[in-house]
């Protein structure tokens, strides 16, 4: 008698721990409940159980479903909560992104993004979505190139601005903005090339000296740009078209250069079409210097444009537009 019931005993536990557990059916019900498959209550962990729609203690659970069933449980809700975290990630650096997003579209001075201690490179930390004082150039060139400025049909860089001003004639625009003009563009490679005020139509080139910088053992870069402007203007509004259209780099020979102390400076010109991000391998600047010129590139076009527009809007001095 004893022998039969211990028979009985362990048959009925190898067929309750063989019982099938309906992954799907549990799934679908811990979603309609809007409850995890496993839940932990002072600290220890608890099974969902689809068919008493109510939670067992891992013991009680294997007894019922077998250690298969335990595993593929884990499984899943490690990968759930896996994709909540990366979702919680991905919500935080979004909300990075757009708060150094507005401060980049507010800019309204430009400065070299050489110098680690400044409001690009508080900007640039920002839009890399880490905020943890290390700017990553590679992510936030891709920012860029998918966000701010493209490359034209000429292999330029290229940012088309509309600038409002609603309450002033064509005349008056074109004075703010020839006053803006001359002020910027005075100087040595600064300079402005058409000025036709019939037409509403000024163009000036740009130069941008050290922009950025990247230095190796081997390399040492040092990066200026050249930049086109052009605004057409009409009764309350203008039209700002702004182009980079070519790299100046020089190379001081990198670290090895400065001890050797006999590396004569090359100068190296290329569209910013064939370096990064728009190409991935480069033989005239690597990643990191591509990225860093681009990036100031497209910080400085935004710079200008904020200027030029509170020029038009407010003067040069601010408030001058008014009769007097």
């Amino acid at each position: 008698l004893v022998l039969t019931l211990i028979i009985l005993f362990c048959t009925t536990s190898i067929v309750v721990a063989q019982q099938s557990y309906n992954i799907e059916e549990a799934q679908k019900i811990a979603a309609e409940n809007g409850t995890p498959l496993i839940g932990i209550s002072d600290k220890e962990s608890y099974y969902f159980d689809p068919e008493q729609k109510s939670y067992l203690p891992k013991k009680e659970f294997i007894e019922k479903y077998g250690r298969p069933a335990l595993r593929q449980l884990t499984d899943i809700e490690e990968q759930r909560r896996a994709k909540e975290e990366q979702a919680k990630a991905n919500i935080e650096r979004e909300k990075l992104q757009l708060q150094a997003l507005e401060r980049l579209m507010n800019l309204d001075s430009y400065e070299s993004v050489s110098y680690n201690k400044n409001e690009y490179a508080d900007i640039l930390d920002g839009l890399d979505g880490e905020d943890d004082g290390i700017i990553d150039y590679l992510s936030v060139a891709t920012f860029f190139r998918d966000n701010i400025a493209g490359i034209d049909k000429n292999g330029n860089i290229s940012m088309m601005n509309i600038i409002e001003a609603p309450r002033l004639s064509k005349e008056q625009i074109y004075i703010q903005a020839n006053s803006w003009f001359v002020h910027t563009f005075n100087s040595g490679k600064s300079v402005i090339q058409l000025n036709e005020k019939e037409a509403g139509t000024i163009l000036a080139k740009g130069y941008l000296k050290n922009i950025a910088e990247q230095v190796g053992f081997a390399i040492s870069y040092e990066i200026s740009a050249n930049v086109i402007f052009r605004i057409d203007i009409k009764d309350g509004k203008a039209r700002l078209i702004t182009t980079i259209q070519e790299y100046e780099s020089i190379n001081r020979g990198g670290v090895a250069g400065a001890m050797s102390g006999n590396v004569s400076p090359s100068l190296h010109t290329c569209g910013p079409e064939t370096v990064f991000p728009f190409v991935d391998k480069a033989t005239t600047l690597s990643k990191k210097a591509g990225a860093k010129a681009y990036c100031a590139c497209c910080m400085y076009m935004i710079a200008m444009k904020n200027q030029l527009k509170y020029a038009i809007n407010s003067g040069i001095i601010g408030d001058d537009v008014e009769d007097w």
